[in-house]
């Protein structure tokens, strides 16, 4: 969750040659408008990620979830 959406957006695609999706939020603690950015990486990727997108938010909120299965365009490419 960030500030910087459409930024960390760019980079994240740009970097790992990856689709994200993005949606509006609102910070229930905050009250502020966030965007929540959903991108599927393969673990290896995961310190190159965290290093992307702390470079252009270091206040990003950063989640990880095991992805078992995936279906539609997606290449293990790193």
């Amino acid at each position: 969750m960030t500030d910087k959406g459409e930024e960390i957006s760019e980079a994240l695609n740009q970097a790992f040659h990856r689709g994200v999706t993005s949606w509006e939020a609102l910070g229930a603690y905050s009250h502020s408008e966030k965007q929540v950015i959903l991108c599927v990486i393969v673990n290896i990727q995961w310190a190159e990620l965290c290093q992307t997108v702390q470079s252009i938010d270091d206040h990003a909120f950063i989640s990880a979830m095991p992805t078992h299965k995936v279906i539609g365009n997606f290449k293990n490419v790193w």
